[in-house]
């Protein structure tokens, strides 16, 4: 990691001279400490992927300095391990400028990059820059990466993004991500990192914790504490897209850039499914290949958005289900298309399904108003679900009332144990 650190040493010599220019009266970068944790699952056509990251973020006077961590296993079984550290100028109110270098290892194979970063700022739009170089076992080249977030309510981030990289490869990501609970700082998302040779689909949870007062929203966040994970930011050109690719090679031993190919042992699951075992059974489209049935593939609508996000492991099929299901083309139940295992197939019940109108659906979703469904339907579930007085309750009246007398009069004078204070 010295490398990483010589060209960190550089940066921060030029946004030393940056902030003087700024003067005295600069914005502060960060409004006080923060820290982010991830975890996050998913697959691409090397085997499956999960994970985990953490982020700190401390204000150094008119700086933000952020150091982040990834570790986790890709191809369903090769280690990898990764770290970067961001220094930055920023004005909450239109941009950010600094640098970056990170670098990772999968079975002893390291690549490493340094680069500068930007944001600019217009409202609820968030315009992205990386251009660096890159260097190390995997490839040795520039690196670069355009990307653009909108958030279409305060809590609510859908992000895309267009690199060149590894192997002079050009590709794109997407990200979709959703502060479900504001005052604990608990966020849902979902990203995709596309290329010439294949996808990475990631699903996970994102924790806040931390920061200055009033930053509880997510686009607040963004703009006044830490930027996100450098390894899953940019995922095609440095982070967790190659890893995987990187993985995929090493297992295949096959050539991947300025890695040869070498005579490697058959990996071990089944590498080349995007979602091997259990889940691939559950989710497989397929239904000849899935001794489940293929719940996704069986039972919701067959979709498909018209976009590179198609190509995600699961993400893709449950966006395109969403997007037919919402189609204005859509009139009845029974005019969506499905698998072979659907219960639209059984006899009777789907018939009766085949006359209940489709536009129940975008009802309860909020009328295709996100704004309700993001502020209103989903944190007041998962604020529910999460509220010890919520699940006192339920856990009073299942032991005290119906279930409770049930009980009582199968068991006896057996006393019911207590689970909450």
């Amino acid at each position: 990691m010295r490398r990483i650190g010589i060209g960190l040493a550089a940066g921060i010599g030029a946004l030393s001279v940056a902030m003087m220019a700024y003067g005295q009266d600069a914005p502060v970068a960060v409004n006080g400490a923060s820290f982010t944790l991830d975890g996050f699952g998913g697959g691409d056509e090397h085997g499956s992927a999960a994970g985990g990251g953490a982020s700190v973020t401390l204000p150094l006077g008119r700086l933000g300095l952020q150091v982040d961590g990834i570790a986790g296993y890709a191809a369903n079984e090769k280690d990898y391990w990764g770290g970067a550290a961001q220094i930055y100028l920023r004005d909450p109110a239109s941009h950010l400028i600094g640098v970056a270098a990170s670098g990772f290892s999968v079975d002893g194979t390291s690549q490493y990059s340094v680069s500068a970063i930007g944001e600019y700022y217009i409202d609820k739009v968030t315009l992205e820059g990386v251009l660096g170089y890159q260097w190390g076992d995997i490839a040795r080249g520039p690196v670069a990466r355009a990307g653009f977030s909108y958030y279409a309510a305060d809590d609510f981030r859908f992000g895309i993004g267009v690199g060149y990289g590894e192997d002079k490869d050009v590709a794109a990501d997407a990200e979709l991500e959703y502060l479900a609970l504001p005052q604990t700082g608990l966020a849902l998302y979902a990203s995709g990192a596309f290329d010439n040779a294949g996808a990475l689909g990631l699903v996970g949870l994102r924790l806040y914790l931390g920061g200055g007062d009033g930053a509880t929203s997510l686009l607040a966040r963004h703009r006044q504490g830490g930027r996100p994970n450098f390894l899953l930011a940019a995922p095609a050109i440095t982070g967790a897209r190659l890893i995987g690719r990187t993985a995929g090679a090493l297992n295949a031993g096959t050539a991947l850039g300025d890695m040869p190919a070498v005579v490697a042992p058959a990996a071990r699951g089944m590498a080349g499914e995007a979602m091997p075992g259990l889940l691939g059974d559950i989710f497989a489209t397929d239904q000849d290949q899935a001794p489940l049935g293929g719940l996704l593939g069986g039972i919701l609508p067959a979709g498909s958005t018209g976009t590179p996000v198609d190509s995600l492991p699961v993400v893709g099929d449950l966006v395109g289900s969403l997007v037919e299901i919402l189609s204005p083309e859509t009139l009845r139940v029974g005019d969506l298309p499905t698998g072979a295992g659907a219960l639209a197939g059984v006899p009777l019940a789907g018939d009766l399904l085949g006359l209940l109108p489709a536009e129940g659906v975008p009802v309860l979703l909020g009328s295709l108003k996100p704004q309700q469904l993001l502020t209103g339907l989903a944190p007041n579930l998962l604020g529910g679900l999460t509220d010890p007085a919520v699940l006192s309750g339920l856990f009073d009246n299942l032991t005290g009332g119906t279930l409770g007398n049930l009980l009582g009069g199968i068991l006896g004078d057996v006393p019911m144990p207590s689970l909450l204070p």
